[in-house]
């Protein structure tokens, strides 16, 4: 995702061109995201046509028990077993980093499991049951496998290993999304998995990793 900007102008001209939303009937509401994810992170996201919708996906993404949401990533080292994060979080506003604080911080829970484990670098399946922001990049370089190309959670390391493998920033998909509690017009979306297919770029990197190169 490179600019939210961007984004939502490419949508609302999708929504115009297809009668789906007509802006000069609309005095107030505009179709807008109902979430947010990292700038450099590629997959799935999630937009509200109506005013009735966004406030819905605003309450499913705030509760998260309605929501089953997987990404894939690639970290530094060997994660050979699946695992469970729980390091609260706290965010500097200042510096909008976000830090573990098991005093002050907000719960966070995050569960790992590895896809495929290479010479120097592992490609996870994480599920996030709490959407704290960052949550995934910090709670990983918490467990010291941080994401490999993360300039600001990761280390010397993940800087060597992002120029071995060309990577040009991180490597993390919002791949699956599944909504349970969706209420009102948007009840009938309930149970049904949304996928977003992998990249170009990640496809080329994951085919390399696999021939070793």
């Amino acid at each position: 995702l490179k600019n939210d900007d961007t984004l939502t102008k490419q949508v609302l001209n999708y929504l115009i061109s297809t009668n789906a939303y007509n802006p000069s009937k609309e005095n107030i509401f505009i179709p807008a995201l109902a979430h947010r994810i990292d700038r450099n992170t590629s997959g799935l996201v999630v937009f509200g046509k109506t005013s009735i919708a966004l406030q819905e996906l605003f309450k499913a993404f705030k509760n998260h028990d309605g929501m089953d949401k997987e990404y894939e990533t690639l970290v530094c080292g060997k994660v050979t077993k699946k695992g469970k994060i729980e390091a609260k979080l706290i965010k500097n506003e200042k510096t909008k980093i976000v830090n573990v604080d098991e005093t002050n911080g907000l719960k966070a829970l995050t569960l790992y499991t590895p896809i495929k484990v290479y010479e120097d670098v592992s490609l996870l399946s994480v599920k996030i049951l709490t959407g704290r922001t960052h949550q995934i990049r910090v709670h990983l370089k918490h467990i010291n496998h941080p994401l490999v190309g993360d300039q600001k959670y990761g280390n010397r390391n993940s800087d060597m290993l992002a120029k071995k493998y060309h990577m040009n920033g991180y490597f993390l998909h919002a791949k699956k999304l599944c909504f349970h509690n969706l209420e009102n017009e948007l009840s009938y979306l309930n149970d049904k998995e949304f996928v977003a297919p992998l990249f170009d770029w990640e496809v080329k990197l994951i085919n390399k990793l696999n021939k070793g190169e």
